[in-house]
Order: structure tokens, then C-alpha cells, then sequence
């Protein structure tokens, strides 16, 4: 499974008008329907914002 390509899946389908909370539930699904562990629901999660880079500024880790 790659996360890279999944990240990139849905980080094109997300509106823009998607809150972190929508964002966070579309990785927790994705993540589930691959079964994927804590730790790669993590990756996808840091990856998502890395693809999806309008978020960076409201995301509580952004520096």
C-alpha cells in the first residue's frame, strides 16, 4: 500500500470548504477500508497535509 498515492487521492477530493474534523474523518476511512495501522493512519494524516498545503496554516503543528 502506498500511502504517497492514497494521500494524493484524497487530498484531490476534499472540498474546499472541508474542516480539519471532514479531513481527519476521510483518512480515518481510507485507513480503515485498507486496514491499516495506527502508524500508517498517521503517515496518511501527515501526508494528506503535506498534498493538501491550504490547510498547513490552521493545523496546529504548522510552525
Amino acid at each position: 500500500m502506498e500511502i504517497n498515492r492514497l494521500a494524493a487521492q484524497l487530498a484531490a477530493n476534499i472540498a474546499p470548504s472541508a474542516s480539519d474534523d471532514d479531513v481527519l474523518r476521510l483518512c480515518i476511512g481510507m485507513a480503515l477500508s485498507q486496514d491499516m495501522t495506527d502508524e500508517e493512519l498517521a503517515l496518511l494524516v501527515s501526508a494528506v497535509d503535506q498534498y493538501d498545503g491550504r490547510r498547513e496554516k490552521s493545523h496546529p503543528t504548522a510552525a
